[in-house]
């Protein structure tokens, strides 16, 4: 059996939500994912089926700690969002963490803007690894995602 730790972070930019998804799909991921504190960064990724373009295309990211994860699209919803898996999380953290689901929303708000919501959930086991994973997810995780999100949000604009 297992236990789910979910984490969501939020932002906005003037950009209609297509442009806002078309942007963060085509990002590189070393510029997203640049490290936090002992969280490490990307340093390369590869496509492994597809152009990370459709349900189903994967690719593999290599991390600034030797360690690499698969990615794999599970979902693409222009101009309202997608999803991915991370189907084996290896290393230290995979001692306390199977799997991760991640999933990025675009929405308009009222005043024009666009909501961009990031929200992952990772699937661990229950009992003392739970609460290691909690706690990590809860801070080291969720400040990787704000800073990540902040470099996103600017990559949006950028693009307008």
């Amino acid at each position: 059996m297992s236990a789910e730790v979910a984490v969501e972070v939020h932002g906005s930019v003037a950009a209609a939500p297509e442009r806002a998804l078309a942007a963060v799909l085509a990002l590189d991921p070393r510029r997203l994912l640049s490290g936090y504190g002992p969280v490490a960064g990307v340093s390369g990724h590869r496509n492994l089926v597809g152009e990370w373009a459709q349900p189903g295309d994967r690719r593999e990211v290599q991390m600034t700690d030797g360690t690499r994860v698969t990615q794999e699209l599970l979902y693409l919803d222009a101009p309202t969002g997608f999803g991915y898996l991370l189907p084996d999380v290896h290393g230290p953290i995979g001692l306390i963490v199977r799997q991760a689901r991640a999933h990025w929303r675009f929405a308009t708000r009222p005043d024009g803007r666009t909501v961009v919501t990031w929200r992952y959930v990772f699937e661990g086991p229950r009992g003392l690894p739970y609460l290691a994973g909690w706690f990590l997810v809860r801070t080291l995780w969720a400040g990787y995602m704000r800073a990540a999100l902040r470099r996103a949000l600017a990559a949006i604009d950028e693009g307008d």
